[in-house]
């Protein structure tokens, strides 16, 4: 069971909405996390992306620094460092402009609101739209005080690519193919500085019965090269799925409930430095259940989640992690899958501060 060892605001700015984080411990032992902000609602065309980072475990944070800030709304930030230390973002930007209509009746800002955005939006050249909508990627060599050009990176997802045990970048996201909507894995073998795609793990279309959209996946790269990627549905009741792929992408397994019922919410994976998977994910239910998702094909791993709406601290008791005694049930190949559950607006990704901490 997870002991939460503090639970508090990181980042408050009068009026702003702030939105879709990711956090990334670096080598350094800094902790940096980036969202969109300077927003006024869930959308609206003024999103940029901001970093904020703390010297001290998450203690204490800095101000928020823009760090992106293209013509259009840059939303859901994602961050890794990579081996080398360079540090990537991902985010992608919205076509506010199509959905005037839509906000209004979905009571997405004010009538006002809704009027300045379509006036905002209408100052903006389609050779601009053009130019800058889509899914992008950044560099960073100096610890995100400076970024490189973005650079077209074919997928999105809200967390961003993860780096595989022989430094090749996965990017598990969204994408449309020839006018369908499809979910692939994009790769890049020099840093990010390109993006190609490799494999299709589905195509929206093709689940038309299921009354829901897989969408927001995240990746994880198993011992033995095994890939795992996780889908959240918009069906709160269809939870989060599960596509495996054992040759690097090329193909993939088709999506199976993972029994962790999610809502609305994209689920992250990191994997733990003793081989085993650590899944959070968000539920905004008021009861925590167990959640059970097979790794390793020989059975499913037990964890218990629980839920906030600020950044926690947590340390694990019996986690199994090496020099620990106890555990939680072991039964799969690869170890632990938790249920454990980040917020609507909080920061989606557990990353370790110190052996057996995490912060989310």
């Amino acid at each position: 069971m997870a002991e939460i060892l503090w639970s508090r605001p990181i980042c408050k700015v009068a009026g702003d909405y702030l939105a879709w984080p990711t956090v990334v411990t670096c080598a350094s032992r800094e902790v940096l996390v980036v969202f969109s902000g300077d927003r006024e609602e869930h959308v609206c065309p003024y999103g940029k992306t901001l970093l904020i980072r703390s010297g001290d475990g998450g203690e204490t944070w800095t101000t928020p620094a823009i760090i992106n800030n293209t013509p259009l709304d840059d939303r859901d930030a994602g961050i890794i460092e990579l081996a080398s230390g360079a540090l990537v973002m991902s985010w992608f930007t919205g076509a506010t402009w199509d959905h005037f209509d839509l906000f209004l009746e979905l009571g997405l800002g004010t009538p006002a609101q809704v009027d300045a955005w379509a006036r905002h939006c209408r100052k903006i050249p389609e050779e601009t739209r053009r130019t800058w909508l889509g899914s992008w990627t950044r560099r960073s060599t100096d610890g995100g005080r400076t970024w490189e050009p973005p650079v077209p990176s074919i997928v999105s997802a809200p967390h961003g690519p993860v780096q595989a045990a022989g430094g090749e970048l996965l990017y598990v996201g969204t994408a449309e193919v020839d006018g369908r909507g499809a979910v692939l894995l994009a790769t890049s073998t020099d840093e990010a500085r390109s993006w190609q795609v490799a494999g299709t793990v589905l195509y929206l279309d093709d689940y038309p019965g299921e009354h829901h959209r897989f969408t927001e996946p995240h990746v994880a790269e198993l011992a033995g090269g095994e890939l795992l990627c996780i889908l959240r549905t918009d069906n709160g009741a269809a939870g989060i799925h599960s596509c495996r792929s054992s040759d690097r992408g090329c193909t993939w397994s088709p999506p199976e409930p993972t029994g962790m019922d999610g809502h609305n919410q994209p689920g992250h994976l990191v994997r733990l430095a003793d081989g085993r998977l650590l899944c959070t994910y968000g539920r905004p239910a008021p009861a925590v259940r167990p959640a059970r998702l097979p790794v390793g094909g020989r059975g499913p791993d037990l964890a218990h989640g629980h839920r906030g709406r600020a950044a926690r601290r947590r340390r694990r008791h019996g986690s199994g992690l090496p020099g620990e005694r106890g555990g939680f049930p072991r039964r799969g190949a690869h170890g632990l899958l938790s249920g454990g559950s980040p917020w609507r607006e909080g920061v989606h990704q557990r990353h370790p501060v110190e052996p057996g901490r995490f912060l989310t």
